[in-house]
């Protein structure tokens, strides 16, 4: 027998698009960063692991030195460049070791006929709410963020789709009060879309951890208690138990949905097949790596905590009810297969389209990569 479910939540995102930037031990601590076409020094370029903690900013002279993240545990060995005014630019360490040389290409502005559509007057007063809800979420801790230099951001509405898309000239810089980062973000692309109710967005991250060795320790104690809070629970905490083969243990319980026609023309209804699958029934190693493969759906309930109630309010905001287990729908969109990573990374995860409660954990509870519990 199959249980119905009423689709409960039409907002889907696309998780942050995060590279698998990994390394082990210390395989490059140094490099140059250069122009292309006049091999000079680009001084200020950023060097990150995205979606990591570990960066650096590149001196005067175009070096840039990684010697005190070397003890930090990778595995896939690709480093993110980014500098104005050039393509950003992902190295590959795989067999380089010592100094490296890096050469990025400037940005050729090509003349062409285009039609422009102006920014928004006052986008920030239209739209900065939307954003803020759509890009942070709208949840207890997200109350604790602060997006520090809105001014770069512009706003594009267009009418005749009903979209809004968000470009932002520099990094957004964002403070984390509630989990003690502060967030260097490179938006790559932001589009609400108000008549499909789908919102997607990607981008680069590289994290500062605030808390200082004897300093605040009350406040690091509570920074720490909500780091855990926010990754149980959490995309990178199923990746991580799916990888290890600990699903059940961690408290998550997947099954297979399916999306069968209503009696309305155009509407589905959710059916949840009651079986409960073990990682074998939707993960597969091959040549060593691991990857999730499934078809049409799945549903993820993490049994462990309920859904927080500012969800449940905009979810149901005329009769709010009792706080359930959180439930997820995970689709694969063009592609039949993820691969995935013992730190809570997976590739490519533009791919990974989320379908509920994942889709409201936002950059409020976003966590590095070599997060550890």
């Amino acid at each position: 027998m199959v249980r119905k479910i009423v689709n409960r939540f039409l907002i889907c995102f696309v998780w942050m698009l995060l590279f698998q930037t990994t390394f082990a031990q210390s395989i490059v601590e140094k490099g140059l960063v250069l122009d292309k076409l006049t091999n000079q020094p680009i001084p200020g370029a950023s060097v990150f692991i995205n979606a990591s903690g570990i960066g650096a900013v590149c001196s005067s002279d175009g070096s840039f030195n990684l010697s005190k993240f070397i003890q930090a545990q990778f595995g896939h060995p690709v480093l993110t460049i980014v500098a104005m005014g050039y393509e950003t630019a992902n190295f590959n360490l795989a067999n380089h070791k010592g100094a490296v040389v890096i050469y990025l290409n400037p940005i050729v502005k090509e003349l062409e006929t285009v039609t422009v559509t102006a920014a928004e007057k006052n986008g920030w007063e239209k739209y900065g709410k939307d954003f803020i809800e759509s890009f942070l979420s709208y949840s207890e801790f997200s109350k604790l963020c602060t997006i520090q230099n809105p001014e770069v951001l512009k706003f594009y509405y267009e009418p005749n789709t009903n979209r809004l898309q968000v470009i932002a000239r520099k990094p957004l810089i964002i403070l984390n009060k509630a989990l003690g980062y502060k967030i260097t973000y490179w938006l790559e692309s932001f589009e609400h879309n108000y008549r499909t109710r789908i919102m997607t967005y990607s981008g680069l991250t590289l994290f500062e951890d605030l808390i200082r060795p004897n300093k605040r320790k009350a406040q690091a104690a509570k920074w720490l208690k909500n780091r855990d809070a926010a990754y149980q629970g959490s995309v990178m905490h199923f990746i991580r138990s799916v990888h290890a083969g600990k699903l059940a243990e961690s408290g998550f319980v997947v099954r297979r949905l399916e999306k069968v026609e209503g009696s309305r023309k155009g509407k589905y209804n959710n059916v949840v097949d009651p079986k409960i699958l073990a990682e074998a029934d939707f993960s597969d190693t091959i040549e060593g790596k691991k990857f999730i493969q499934f078809p049409s759906y799945l549903y993820v309930l993490f049994s462990k905590e309920s859904e927080e109630l500012p969800y449940l309010a905009k979810l149901h905001p005329f009769k709010m009810p009792n706080p359930a287990p959180q439930t997820t729908i995970v689709q694969l969109v063009g592609t039949k297969a993820v691969e995935i990573f013992s730190n809570g990374h997976l590739e490519p995860a533009i791919s990974f389209f989320l379908d509920g409660y994942w889709s409201y954990e936002k950059l409020d509870k976003l966590l590095p990569l070599d997060y550890k519990k």
